[in-house]
């Protein structure tokens, strides 16, 4: 499977997000060299995840340089991000779960074999003392510790939070036995992340590392302990356009949450430069996506015919005042 490379001019790219190659200290290539590319990509049942990320993967290779590929091969069979897109919740029996792996192996079966893919699973990395360490440090972990639980620098307690937090829709960490449970889950994989990614970053010694989408927890672990070495960690992730987001992809450096602030910093080199009437097209077809409330990225439901009575809807006097915050999102 042979893509077109021009359409992602993915060494533009790389000279883009990375300062200058001349900033590595650690003795990487420099950038208009071959280099080596760790592709940490353990969620292939995700396919608007993995397809866009296997073609960027391809142009690369096309491009010259060396692609390592590592997939999950059931190492997070416990619980994992396509398991929750899925429907399959935590504690579910394991043939529920184990439908979601077979789902990722054949995808992953498929990329290599389709654009010619190379490179270890996460689970062959891994040993039986590996699990036996993971006990050990799990037993130590607690409600009031976690936050503060790290290895070789890398916060794997708060990392670990991540899809956790998004899910029970929690602020505080005040756990009952159920949601520890859940939260322990998440922070076995991350752990395994973390224990499995040493390993390729030892093994390969990659010039960098590549995800889709730095915040999820198996992943963050990954890029946090490749910047820490001095590998910068890349992120891809669908575009912030809600009308056409699987048509377009970011790239960039860190993850979403460093990388609009970069954006946003760099504002006034484009303020000046007038908008096409495409452009501005885009930028109404996102905000009816908006308003209408058809993508689950949204948030809330779309626009009503009916009129809404707030008052009464909340039970409010009408002698009392109503405050509405709207607050600064990128949205």
């Amino acid at each position: 499977m042979m893509f077109l490379w021009q359409l992602l001019n993915v060494e533009l790219w790389f000279q883009e997000v990375v300062d200058a190659p001349s900033s590595l200290s650690n003795g990487h290539a420099a950038i208009q060299h071959r280099m080596k590319i760790l592709f940490f990509a353990p969620h292939t049942a995700l396919w608007p995840h993995a397809f866009p990320e296997a073609v960027v993967a391809d142009a690369l290779l096309h491009h010259g340089h060396e692609i390592v590929y590592a997939s999950c091969g059931q190492l997070f069979q416990q619980y994992c991000v396509p398991m929750s897109a899925a429907g399959v919740k935590p504690g579910e029996p394991i043939e529920r779960r184990q439908a979601v792996c077979n789902t990722c192996e054949r995808y992953d079966h498929l990329l290599r074999q389709g654009v010619g893919l190379k490179g270890p699973t996460l689970r062959s990395l891994l040993v039986a003392e590996d699990f036996v360490e993971t006990d050990a440090m799990l037993s130590t972990v607690t409600a009031q510790s976690l936050r503060e639980f790290e290895r070789d620098g890398v916060p794997l307690g708060r990392i670990a939070l991540y899809q956790f937090v998004i899910r029970k829709k929690r602020i505080s960490l005040d756990l009952d036995s159920a949601d520890w449970n859940e939260y322990l889950a998440e922070l076995r994989s991350t752990i395994y992340a973390w224990l499995a990614a040493r390993k390729l970053l030892d093994l390969h010694k990659p010039d960098r590392v590549i995800v889709y989408n730095g915040l999820y927890s198996v992943n963050r672990a990954a890029c946090v302990l490749a910047e820490r070495r001095g590998i910068p960690a890349m992120f891809l992730h669908a575009g912030v356009n809600l009308s056409n987001r699987l048509q377009t992809l970011m790239l960039g450096r860190g993850d979403t949450f460093s990388y609009y602030p970069r954006l946003l910093s760099r504002w006034r080199q484009f303020a000046e430069v007038p908008c096409t009437p495409d452009l501005l097209a885009q930028v109404t077809d996102h905000y009816l996506q908006l308003v209408e409330g058809r993508s689950v990225f949204v948030y809330s439901k779309g626009k009503s015919e009916q009129a809404f009575d707030i008052r009464r809807h909340f039970a409010i006097s009408p002698d009392q005042k109503i405050l509405v915050a709207t607050p600064r999102q990128l949205r």
